[in-house]
């Protein structure tokens, strides 16, 4: 605690504003007009919906689809009746909202929509997963579970493939090239596949261990993945797909 959600000033690092939520919130986005900050709280069972002007909440967004059979949840093995909503990631037009469930025993991804305030359906998936990134040139949207990687047409709302990265993939990013590049929790790798074949051009082995992300930089040259077991970024050069250098910064990456 605090279960908050914090305005930080980049330049200071000061907190500008908190805004105190029901439950742990875990993932976030913004609206294409930057006006609306939507946050999943996987405990609590619901996206919250933020001004992002004032940080205030003005509304929640809760649905059957988000909701479970009562079931041990969490380090304490309290009981709940969430399905945990969890990844999240809007379409490029900010009409819908997707939002990954990772309760394990009934996995998925709900479709909502922003304007009807309902939601449209539930795409099943083979596997959980706590992550996902649109691919906004290609509206298509890549969630990474232990499976593989699973990827969604949002245009029909239907699984469009599945990729099988090895290793547990939980982050993912885009070079401006067309690019995907994974992260991987299970064996500390990193992945990168051809955009257009959805075939895999290189696994790069690395010392990594334990959670982390993926990110690629805007000019296309660098990728990173954090770990949290070593305590460390790596980051790679994305041309000559193989690592550049090894940061240490501590525990929490």
């Amino acid at each position: 605690g605090p279960h908050a959600v914090d305005e930080i000033d980049p330049a200071t690092g000061k907190i500008l504003h908190q805004l105190q939520v029901e439950d742990q919130p875990h993932e976030a986005v913004i609206s294409p007009d930057g006006k609306t900050i939507y946050a999943s709280l996987p405990a609590a069972g619901e996206v919250v919906v933020i001004d992002a002007a004032t940080l205030t909440e003005k509304g929640k967004i809760q649905t059957e689809e988000f909701k479970a059979p009562p079931h041990p949840q969490g380090r304490k093995g309290a009981i709940s009746t969430s399905a945990s909503p969890h990844a999240i990631a809007l379409s490029g037009d900010g009409n819908k909202l997707y939002v990954g469930l990772s309760w394990r025993e009934h996995p998925g991804v709900v479709v909502y929509d922003l304007s009807g305030a309902k939601a449209l359906k539930k795409i099943e998936l083979p596997a959980s997963g706590e992550f996902m990134r649109m691919q906004a040139a290609t509206s298509r949207l890549f969630v990474p579970t232990r499976e593989g990687l699973v990827v969604i047409d949002t245009k029909t709302d239907e699984i469009a493939a599945t990729i099988p990265v090895k290793g547990n993939p939980v982050g993912v990013d885009f070079t401006k090239g067309g690019e995907i590049w994974t992260s991987e929790n299970g064996d500390g790798t990193v992945t990168v596949i051809d955009g257009k074949t959805n075939q895999i051009l290189k696994t790069i082995q690395t010392n990594g261990e334990g959670a982390g992300r993926m990110a690629v930089a805007g000019n296309g040259k660098w990728a990173a993945a954090t770990h949290e077991t070593t305590e460390d970024v790596m980051l790679f050069d994305v041309s000559k797909k193989q690592i550049a250098a090894t940061v240490n910064i501590g525990k929490g990456a």
